[in-house]
């Protein structure tokens, strides 16, 4: 009672401040919530973000299962001419959902956002219940060196629009996509694409409105377009323009534009919806001879792998979180960042944008590929989540899909070999085709690891081969980094490379007059770091790196 009661307060301070407003109203709705793990009885009260996997730090065999979430809140009868969404950033790894007794969907992928049309269900008194599920086989990852934290672990919204609105229902996305399909010092092409629904039974005639600020909030330009959307249709339309003279983006000068998107009556003025953006403009390119650039100059790309997870909450984070460990990479020099190996956190890439740190994404296709039904839909499914979530950003220049996926499968002398080779590319050459259907102005990554199988095999289908080697850590000796990737390049010469892991652990109470490889002393790792770096550095056809860890997770 107590829990439904502050949930009653949350939601009516809401209503009293958003209530006058036109364009839609959001609301995180992340406390008073009930839960209790499959085969329990007794609810506990908590907060989101809330993950159920706390004995992870205690134990290997922590928790992998279901576990029930309850929420109770009150609503006023929803007016005329009002939509109702629920919006869940994160469940991992799969959820059901019911609202009011109704079951209103289902999401498979534990590191993007979903959302539901509850309009027909919503009442006065309302309950939200949702299943979660961190053990299921057909859900990528099924086999990594991380802990697949289980429960709600990132917001929960409640939104309201006008029947004619931007379309929410585009796989988490909001339904506003920002281009720049050509970028120089001179001029550049921004290209908007807004899916606009009309849930009214009848036709509207609706306008659109762009509003383009430049880095310094001045107003630069007003794009307007008018449609037609009948009852119950999503239309999508476009609209492009030139930016002169634009100021362009980098991770020393991170500038950004602003662009509100507004939908409206025109006949009456009347706004219906509101989204805003922010963009900048860039342009890059991979080559596999002179590397990587930058607006037209060579630049490489200095950065680190980042983890989602710190202790000791897991994965429960707020967004502060996210935005300390962005400046924290960018005060020791990176302008580079693997966010690895899992879409994460809104926040996380909207400071990436901000601070000014280039990006690579992926999805966590990790170790093997089972023969699982099910699991390429849902990789599928997770790659297109993640594109159109994070299509904005441009701090984006790389999305992944596959990391190290051979590091367990059987080996060529094994029987089971040819069938999970054929398993294995044929879902690299599907999630290929679509990452490049989904943004052809951005570069697909694979991360391979210590074996030229996956160029013998057919894997080397991606724009930028990603290399994790640990020459002088888990195998060999520290030369033998710069003679794997002489090799590489005097074997393919044209495909572009980045190192997107290398790294030697320590700890900084350990020190050690003979230094050597896993006694995780800081002289060793200094001189692990001080053996790769000058090479990386020095090698003009290797496009970066990116150092294996951040910080522990």
């Amino acid at each position: 009672m107590k829990a439904r009661n502050i949930s009653l307060t949350i939601m009516w301070s809401f209503i009293a401040i958003t209530g006058s407003m036109a364009q839609r109203s959001l609301k995180t709705i992340n406390d008073g919530w009930l839960f209790k793990k499959a085969g329990t009885e007794k609810w506990q009260s908590v907060n989101l973000p809330h993950t159920y996997n706390q004995d992870a730090y205690t134990t290997m065999n922590y928790y992998m299962g279901k576990a029930s979430y309850r929420k109770e809140f009150a609503w006023p009868e929803l007016p005329q001419g009002k939509r109702c969404f629920l919006k869940i950033d994160a469940a991992s790894k799969a959820a059901e959902v019911r609202f009011n007794g109704h079951h209103i969907g289902s999401h498979n992928g534990g590191y993007s956002a979903f959302t539901f049309d509850v309009t027909p269900y919503v009442r006065p008194e309302n309950s939200i219940d949702i299943t979660v599920d961190n053990s299921r086989k057909d859900i990528t990852p099924i086999s990594a060196d991380f802990t697949f934290w289980g429960g709600i672990y990132r917001d929960v919204w409640f939104i309201t629009t006008a029947e004619q609105h931007f379309n929410l229902l585009n796989h988490g996305s909001d339904g506003v996509f920002i281009s720049t399909p050509h970028v120089d010092e001179k001029t550049a092409t921004l290209e908007v694409r807004s899916e606009i629904t009309n849930d009214a039974a009848q036709k509207a005639n609706l306008e659109t409105v762009h509003l383009i600020y430049d880095p310094q909030g001045r107003l630069q330009q007003t794009l307007k377009q008018r449609l037609t959307v009948d009852g119950g249709k999503t239309e999508t339309i476009k609209k492009t323009t030139t930016i002169n003279r634009p100021q362009l983006w980098c991770p020393e000068e991170p500038q950004l534009y602003e662009i509100i998107t507004i939908l409206r009556n025109p006949k009456t003025g009347e706004e219906l919806d509101r989204v805003t953006h922010k963009t900048g403009f860039r342009w890059f390119g991979f080559d596999g001879g002179k590397g990587f650039s930058l607006n037209g100059k060579p630049y490489k790309l200095r950065g680190v792998n980042r983890h989602q997870d710190q202790a000791p909450v897991g994965v429960a984070l707020d967004d502060e979180a996210h935005r300390r460990d962005i400046r924290l990479i960018k005060e020791i020099g990176c302008n580079f960042i693997r966010i690895s190996h899992y879409p994460q956190d809104d926040a996380l890439l909207e400071a990436c944008d901000e601070a000014g740190l280039l990006a690579w994404e992926e999805i966590p296709v990790i170790n093997i590929v089972p023969d699982t039904p099910g699991y390429d839909d849902n990789c599928e499914t997770n790659l297109t989540e993640m594109i159109r979530q994070h299509y904005n950003h441009p701090s984006i220049i790389a999305w992944g899909y596959m990391n190290e996926i051979l590091l367990t499968a059987p080996g060529p002398d094994r029987p089971e070999w040819p069938a999970c080779k054929e398993r294995t590319v044929r879902l690299a050459r599907r999630l290929e085709k679509k990452l490049h259907e989904e943004d052809p102005y951005r570069v697909s990554v694979m991360a391979f690891n210590m074996t030229n199988l996956y160029n013998e095999i057919g894997l080397d289908l991606e724009d930028v081969a990603g290399w994790n080697l640990y020459h002088g850590w888990y195998v060999g000796e520290l030369n033998d980094f710069n003679l794997w990737m002489e090799d590489q390049h005097a074997r393919y010469p044209h495909h572009p490379v980045i190192i997107s892991e290398w790294g030697a652990g320590s700890d900084r109470r350990l020190h050690s007059d003979h230094a050597k490889a896993f006694d995780f002393s800081i002289e060793y790792q200094q001189t692990y770091i001080e053996h790769y770096l000058p090479f990386i550095e020095e090698a003009e056809y290797i496009s970066g790196c990116a150092y294996w860890n951040f910080i522990d997770f």
